[in-house]
């Protein structure tokens, strides 16, 4: 049976980096980043890599990402460097940098602090979310019977703790829920993109990782975006787009 949130996994993942530590891979939308145990049987990015190195004496993600979402992902080559690199990420050494588009005008920027929890009967546990605006758009067509035009913001978000789906959840807190969120999001919305724009994924993407100011690993958006910048008439090249600045006016 196939979990609640399922995008089907296409095309190939890309190797961004290596280092003596690390493998530094662009994981993409529908991809597990593990098996897990709602798919038992499911090979994600470990096992394929793993199956494609041919077994090496170690191999393990040192952190994830949802299946749903694409992007930047580590993967240690030896124990010592997962927890070297496991240690820093829960330290918060790790600066984490998604692009997402979320439903509405958000503000030019801001930070989300609503504690999370876990499971659902879960103790709520802080957590805090930083966005800045890149770009609003506003598309003449009804969507919601309650407004004429339908609005939607283009944010940079840097997660500043690490709780599941947290971006997703503060987003939803705020009434700006992602685009393409099965979970969070907003039915209409999300029909809208999948049936018009031919968009049927979820709109976040793990652009960057940093430590220290120095880059670790930085991965384009994934082509299917490109229906989204086109739809609004926005730039998109190479997979790393430009805004221009009336875009937020």
């Amino acid at each position: 049976m196939k979990p609640h949130e399922w995008t089907e996994p296409s095309g190939f993942f890309e190797i961004l980096d290596h280092t003596l530590d690390l493998w530094v891979v662009n994981k993409p939308a529908g991809w597990l980043t593990h098996r897990t145990p709602l798919a038992p049987k499911e090979w994600g990015i470990l096992e394929v890599f793993g199956h494609q190195l041919k077994n090496p004496p170690f191999l393990s993600a040192i952190h994830r990402l949802d299946r749903a979402t694409s992007g930047v992902l580590l993967l240690a080559k030896s124990s010592e460097a997962a927890a070297l690199w496991s240690h820093r990420f829960q330290n918060q050494e790790i600066q984490k940098r998604y692009i997402a588009l979320v439903r509405g005008w958000v503000k030019q920027e801001g930070v989300i602090e609503q504690p999370l929890a876990r499971e659902e009967k879960g103790v709520p546990q802080p957590a805090r979310t930083r966005y800045r605006l890149l770009a609003r758009t506003e598309l003449k067509t009804s969507i919601h019977p309650r407004y004429p035009t339908a609005r939607y913001s283009f944010v940079e978000v840097w997660p500043e703790s690490g709780k599941t789906h947290q971006i997703r959840k503060h987003f939803e807190h705020l009434r700006h829920p992602l685009v393409g969120d099965t979970i969070y999001g907003e039915g209409r919305h999300n029909r809208y993109f999948r049936e018009t724009v031919r968009f049927s994924g979820l709109a976040l993407h793990a652009a960057e990782l940093k430590a220290s100011n120095s880059e670790i690993g930085r991965a384009p958006l994934p082509s299917s975006w490109k229906k989204l910048f086109e739809h609004f008439g926005l730039p998109f090249e190479n997979g790393f787009p430009t805004f221009e600045k009336n875009s937020l006016d």
